[in-house]
């Protein structure tokens, strides 16, 4: 059986600037850019379980610069996965992994950096049960908001 469960993974980061993302340039490099801070791609500011249909508030600064919830699925489940921006000129870049039984991660399975009509990120799949985290970093390393 399969349900929606929508989730407002509501990131009060940043408000979009609609510009075109060609523009922007490429990606920073989350393993390049970041691998020797304290905050990074692989020591992320965690708030803990994602709970279906409430908002969750963070930040990207100096000392939070990469942050990340987990979700666990019972069932296979269409979940969709949203920042919501509300600061001007900040842009958000998403990873959905799936949590392999010994706790790690490997690859992204999903990842999402421009939602189509602004620069918030948003990620809509079909997930099978089984444990999740999303992780949400900004397009750049020098954006903060």
């Amino acid at each position: 059986m399969k349900r929606l469960i929508s989730c407002g993974l509501v990131l009060w980061l940043a408000a979009a600037c609609g510009t075109d993302s060609g523009a922007k340039g490429d990606e920073d490099d989350p393993v390049e850019d970041y691998d020797e801070k304290a905050d990074s791609f692989f020591t992320p500011t965690r708030h803990g379980e994602l709970i279906f249909g409430y908002a969750s508030d963070a930040r990207l600064e100096d000392d939070a610069l990469f942050h990340a919830w987990e979700f666990s699925l019972d069932e296979a489940s269409l979940v969709t996965l949203s920042t919501i921006l509300v600061t001007d000129n900040l842009d958000t870049v998403m990873y959905l992994y799936r949590i392999d039984p010994d706790g790690s991660c490997g690859s992204y399975i999903e990842k999402n950096d421009d939602d189509g009509q602004s620069v918030a990120s948003r990620i809509e799949a079909t997930l099978e049960a089984g444990r999740y985290r999303v992780l949400v970093k900004g397009h750049k390393r020098f954006l903060r908001g």
